[in-house]
């Protein structure tokens, strides 16, 4: 049986490459939580999936909630979408 896990595509449409680059480095260096990145039709995304890595000290929530948490603080613009995964 094939186990679906579901994971999140952060989209940053109108915001500059270099400002997201920054906050990627902020949440490395406070938290050391990184994941796959790239760009999309609707310019950088991030894949908030299975490569979302995090200390073991921290759980994928509470890692999710430093990236809400620093994106929000920045008062960055995003979407997101709930995409479905394997291991």
């Amino acid at each position: 049986m094939v186990e679906l896990k579901v994971g999140t595509i952060v989209f940053f449409p109108q915001e500059d490459f270099e400002r997201v680059k920054q906050i990627e480095g902020r949440l490395y260096d406070q938290y050391r939580i990184r994941f796959d990145t790239g760009y999309g039709s609707e310019g950088r995304e991030w894949q908030l999936d299975w490569s979302l890595q995090h200390p073991e000290s921290m759980t994928r929530q509470e890692a999710m909630e430093a990236i809400t948490k620093h994106l929000d603080s920045e008062q960055i613009k995003y979407r997101t979408e709930l995409q479905t995964y394997e291991d």
